[in-house]
């Protein structure tokens, strides 16, 4: 479907359309390249291994002087938290442990071309940049926005299960009961397949996690000072990812991922 701008039959649609003054003009490769800088490989010196890093603040760069690299430090934090949903991370380990292994410079450049291959990845980073260059104020003349996802309204009930899937209590063979969150140890393979779900699932796991006293609550649960069983810890966590205090934390960082997700959770 043509923009309004392509139409061209009325000088109010015209002057609509008309770029905000004092916005300068950037291309879609340099805004690559500007974030670009937050990914990088990162070589662990104990086993001798390169770690992918996206979007981190690990990635060795000076801090940001100019108005675009500052409207992209903004964008990435934003996007950031995306990076774990990732598909393409064995395909560039797989890349990184070839022999000879592979310099700094040869070794971020694949870490940087198998960010714009992934598609969840893409998707989140230009997202945010492209929401943010307004604000200061540049345009992109030639990129293409991501195609927006849909919007979609569910219950908490609906919902809740996606989340507790990736709040995983296992015992060990020693006996300990760990509990995995946002991992491949999960209770999804029960659910109803649904990617938008499982996504904002794991999303909203992930804030139990970057919560450090919802955190520590849930190591309590699982290492408590009695024996118990995993059903036991289970339904504990399921209490604390119920409770008032939990069904917040779940709600208010699913709100902060709506750009990503298009969910709404009702009533949160």
């Amino acid at each position: 479907m043509n923009s309004p701008c392509s139409l061209g039959i009325a000088a109010s649609v015209i002057l609509a359309c008309a770029h905000a003054p004092n916005q300068r003009a950037i291309s879609s490769a340099e805004l690559r390249a500007e974030i670009d800088l937050h990914s990088c490989a990162y070589w662990e010196p104990e086993v001798h291994v390169w770690s992918v890093l996206w979007l981190d603040e690990r990635c060795p760069r000076t801090p940001a002087t100019t108005t675009l690299g500052r409207a992209v430090e903004a964008a990435i934090a934003e996007a950031r938290l995306v990076n774990f949903l990732a598909t393409a991370y064995d395909e560039v380990d797989a890349a990184l442990t070839v022999r000879p292994t592979p310099t700094q410079p040869a070794a971020d450049a694949l870490v940087r071309a198998a960010l714009w291959r992934d598609p969840l990845l893409e998707r989140a980073v230009l997202d945010r940049a492209l929401a943010k260059l307004s604000a200061h104020h540049l345009r992109c003349e030639d990129c293409q926005a991501p195609a927006a996802p849909a919007p979609r309204t569910v219950s908490w009930a609906y919902f809740y299960p996606y989340l507790a899937a990736f709040v995983w209590p296992v015992q060990s063979d020693t006996g300990q009961i760990d509990v995995y969150t946002c991992s491949g140890i999960n209770g999804a393979a029960s659910l109803l397949a649904d990617e938008t779900l499982t996504q904002a699932g794991k999303l909203a796991a992930l804030a139990f996690v970057m919560d450090d006293a919802m955190s520590r609550r849930i190591l309590e649960l699982a290492r408590g000072p009695v024996s118990r069983s995993v059903p036991e810890v289970a339904r504990e966590i399921e209490a604390l990812l119920n409770s008032p205090e939990g069904r917040a934390l779940a709600c208010a960082s699913l709100a902060h991922k709506q750009w990503f997700t298009g969910l709404t959770i009702e009533p949160c």
